[in-house]
């Protein structure tokens, strides 16, 4: 798309953080019809909800051993639910592996299947997170809060919003 961010600005609360980006292109200059303001706002909506994790957060923490992350990958095929996100680290011997789990159709994680799986890997220490409410749906099934492309007409640059409850 080539823009850059020519001014940021970021304010957090307990539980939110907001991020508010200036943007224009690299040539330094404004984006100026109309039909550029909308495909940049789309580019930037469809970017955030790309990145956005959906389903349960799973958190492992355990000592590393030789086959435990195929171990742990196995318990999810055997109970039907789809990695959408990992995040796989270790340190000093310790495997921190965090996992966003949905169930074969992008739902939400059934507590029978968390507990399935909970049961067949036998870890010390495996906790299950509900996601951030940026990631929830509401009973309307709109998100509650969550990423958003403002465009500012008077300065003819586009604001790219992020609320995301922490």
């Amino acid at each position: 798309m080539k823009y850059i961010v020519f001014h940021a600005m970021i304010d957090t609360t307990e539980n939110d953080a907001y991020l508010e980006f200036f943007i224009r292109h690299t040539e330094r200059t404004a984006i100026s019809s109309e039909a550029k303001k909308q495909r940049v706002n789309l580019c930037f909506k469809t970017a955030i909800e790309r990145r956005a994790s959906g389903g349960i957060r799973l958190e492992l923490c355990n000592d590393d051993k030789p086959g435990l992350l195929a171990e742990v990958t196995r318990a999810f095929r055997e109970n039907v639910l789809n990695v959408t996100r990992a995040e796989i680290s270790m340190t000093k011997g310790k495997a921190e592996n965090i996992f966003y789990l949905t169930d074969a159709h992008g739902n939400h994680v059934d507590s029978k299947n968390i507990e399935s799986v909970r049961q067949r890997i036998r870890l010390d220490y495996l906790r299950v997170k509900e996601l951030p409410l940026a990631f929830r749906n509401n009973e309307k099934g709109g998100n509650v809060k969550g990423g958003a492309v403002l465009l500012h007409p008077q300065r003819s640059s586009c604001l790219l919003k992020n609320n995301y409850s922490v």
